[in-house]
Order: C-alpha cells, then structure tokens, then sequence
C-alpha cells in the first residue's frame, strides 16, 4: 500500500472515533464507531487486495515478456 492510503484510512479512523454525530444527525455511541470501523477495515483488506493482485499480473506479465530485473 502506498502512503496515500494510509493517510486516507488513518484520517478517516480518527474521524470516525472523534465525532459525536454522523452525518444524518445520528448520535455515535461506542458500537457504531467500532462498527463503522470494522467497514473501513473490510474496505482497506478490499483495497490490499486489489492492488497485491494488480502487481501479481504486472509481474506475471514482465516474466513473459522476459523483463526480469531481478
């Protein structure tokens, strides 16, 4: 993961347990920060994965086109 996600997720995990109301006006008690958390979570495992896949073709592609540096 690059740094901007992580500044992404980290921001928005801070926000999330700061605020005393969402944005449709509804009190945040401790289960809905954890909860809204727990989405952002399963959103940063969504995002990892998709980029580790996106590097496994990258690299899956250069061997056949015989572009191994290492």
């Amino acid at each position: 993961m690059n740094i901007f996600w992580i500044v992404l997720i980290l921001g928005n995990a801070v926000n999330i347990m700061l605020r005393k109301y969402d944005g449709a006006g509804i009190y945040q008690t401790n289960q809905l920060k954890f909860a809204t958390l727990a989405i952002l979570g399963v959103f940063l495992i969504f995002i990892g994965l998709f980029q580790w896949l996106a590097l496994y073709f990258i690299k899956r592609s250069d061997k056949k086109q015989g572009k191994n540096d290492q």
